[in-house]
């Protein structure tokens, strides 16, 4: 498959020579970037297919590093894009703490496009380590690139800026090309 992401983000492959040169560049004058890189980078796994991406939006905010995302390509995952796979997917990401807190306000089938996809969407709230909370919102999009796979990407954004972090989302939902072998 292909995938665009929209000008203002970073999109970099982890243990990559590009991931390493962005990381002394851009992670240099941008704390929030270079700690979540370095998170990224150390929790990534040699045998799993991941692209990681970061919001970077000089527009809305210079040095700020708005939200981030990872894409994921399970090779091996035969669960249906259908209304009962939507609600066991929204069953499981609230139960897993994978996202802490995580409630859905947001769960589509869609459809109409050229590749069939979910779209789960919700709240949540992380610690600012000084005893506050910062709110997240987190849209997490399926989609099967072969019958018996599933990529998934998980969208995080501080939720102050759901409405400009979503309009890119829903462009690169909309660039998402399945290539034919």
């Amino acid at each position: 498959f292909e995938i665009s992401v929209p000008v203002g983000w970073l999109a970099l492959r982890p243990n990559s020579e590009e991931f390493n040169a962005a990381l002394e560049k851009e992670g240099a004058v941008n704390q929030m970037l270079h700690d979540e890189m370095i998170d990224d980078q150390s929790s990534s796994h040699a045998k799993r297919d991941r692209l990681y991406a970061y919001a970077l939006r000089p527009d809305i905010r210079e040095n700020v590093m708005l939200g981030f995302s990872t894409l994921a390509w399970e090779p091996e995952d035969a669960t249906p894009l259908d209304n009962a796979g939507m609600g066991k997917l929204v069953r499981d990401l609230e139960a897993s703490g994978l996202i802490p807190g995580f409630r859905a306000d947001t769960v589509q089938l869609h459809e109409d496009g050229s590749v069939k996809m979910i779209e789960i969407g919700g709240h949540w709230m992380m610690s600012d380590g000084e005893g506050g909370t910062i709110p997240f919102y987190s849209t997490i999009v399926f989609f099967k690139p072969t019958t018996g796979s599933t990529t998934r990407v998980i969208f995080t954004f501080v939720e102050d800026y759901h409405e400009q972090i979503y309009a890119d989302i829903k462009s690169i939902m909309e660039s998402i090309i399945l290539i034919e072998q």
